[in-house]
């Protein structure tokens, strides 16, 4: 017996596919291997704006309309997880990404206050202040001492860490270290998107760039984002877009909540308030597409200013944040987001302030709650994070 054929009268969303590249020039196919990612949906339109001259004439009804410029958008949204691709989340916010930390040795110590290296010094590493890193592989009574790290001070063959190792390990484990973090900076990066609805169907988007990405998790559910970008155009196709096949979007599971969860850092400690829900966005404010006359579509892009915001909802029991909010204290604001095998990410607004509380007692039988609004503020010049507002480590 054959199988069924003809039976939808849509292509199902089951079936569809988006794939990206870095473009070397905007608008201009890479010529490389897509690469596929993982989605929970997508939204990538095209829009004629159209217009009618105001004649004055006297059949009763308005003059043609013309098409004046034509808008491409698109937005993503992803349960997050190591899949989540670390150059797109990085150009939403301009920011090039640092080489990538990853140390393997047995010369590997922790300390009170951090971690030795009587091998290799640390010196090619890639350790910069400031970083997050992934350390693991230590053993026995050392078990503990895995984990995420941030580095303080990277000095030969010493580097400091928040926290610090939760006991201390003489050399021997196979320790390994691992990390990427990306700045907001002032880099465009545009992207060549195409999705494929079916083997001989597809939209392609040369000339995309993000604008705009937002992380949330919360009580009960998983951390989940978007991202929002602008295109050049929307192109139909019938043929692949990708030299060669496509490349699978990577594995791994989504970011719980419970599991995945680890402390919100508020400056050099961490948060003793249990929190129920965080929210983080960043946008490029007055990103634009450029049009002219001669072609409906984007002639190019206007770059923006990057803000950060967000919100964090805790459950009320001190004065401790909200003294920080009358004194309109501003420091790091970290917390980061991990898989079942400890990969993931950190998310850091590197000078925050924690604004407009609202404390209220919302009716019987609930708990107090207080809401704080995030304001990303730039960093210290001469600091860690370089004048930065938002820093992201990607952690394998």
């Amino acid at each position: 017996m054959s199988p069924t054929t003809g039976y939808q009268a849509a292509i199902s969303t089951n079936d569809v596919t988006m794939a990206y590249a870095p473009e070397t020039a905007w608008g201009v196919n890479p010529a490389v291997a897509l690469k596929q990612i993982r989605m929970d949906s997508e939204g990538f339109t095209q829009t004629k704006g159209r217009g009618r001259p105001s004649e004055i004439n006297s059949t009763g009804q308005v003059s043609a309309s013309v098409t004046q410029k034509v808008e491409t958008k698109g937005d993503t949204k992803h349960s997050l997880s190591v899949a989540t691709p670390f150059d797109i989340l990085s150009a939403s916010i301009m920011g090039t990404p640092s080489a990538a930390v990853a140390i393997a040795a047995a010369t590997i110590a922790a300390t009170a206050t951090g971690f030795t290296d009587s091998g290799n010094g640390f010196v090619t590493g890639n350790l910069t202040a400031g970083a997050w890193i992934r350390v693991r592989g230590f053993s026995g009574a050392g078990v503990t001492i895995n984990g995420l790290y941030q580095v303080l001070t990277v000095a030969a063959g010493v580097i400091t860490t928040l926290p610090a190792p939760p006991t201390t390990k003489v050399i021997g484990d196979p320790v390994a270290m691992n990390g990427q973090k990306v700045l907001n900076g002032n880099v465009f990066q545009s992207f060549f998107f195409q999705k494929q609805l079916s083997p001989a169907l597809f939209f392609q988007y040369p000339g995309t760039w993000p604008i705009s990405g937002d992380i949330s998790g919360s009580t009960g559910g998983f951390f989940s984002g978007g991202l929002n970008f602008l295109a050049q155009d929307q192109l139909d196709a019938t043929a692949d877009a990708s030299t060669g096949a496509q490349v699978a979007a990577p594995a791994g599971d989504v970011f719980s909540t419970v599991s995945g969860f680890g402390a919100i850092y508020r400056g050099a400690a961490a948060l003793t308030a249990k929190i129920q829900k965080i929210d983080l966005k960043w946008t490029q404010q007055s990103a634009s597409a450029q049009f002219a006359m001669g072609s409906a579509a984007a002639a190019g892009m206007k770059k923006g200013l990057l803000e950060v915001t967000g919100s964090v909802d805790m459950y009320f029991k001190t004065y401790d944040q909200y003294l920080e909010y009358k004194a309109e204290t501003k420091s790091m604001l970290s917390f980061s987001a991990c898989d079942l095998t400890g990969a993931g990410y950190v998310f850091t607004v590197t000078n925050a302030a924690l604004m407009d509380p609202k404390i209220v007692a919302g009716g019987p039988n609930q708990d107090v709650m207080a809401t704080f609004t995030i304001e990303g503020n730039p960093s210290a010049a001469a600091g860690v994070f370089g004048g930065a507002t938002l820093q992201i480590d990607k952690l394998i």
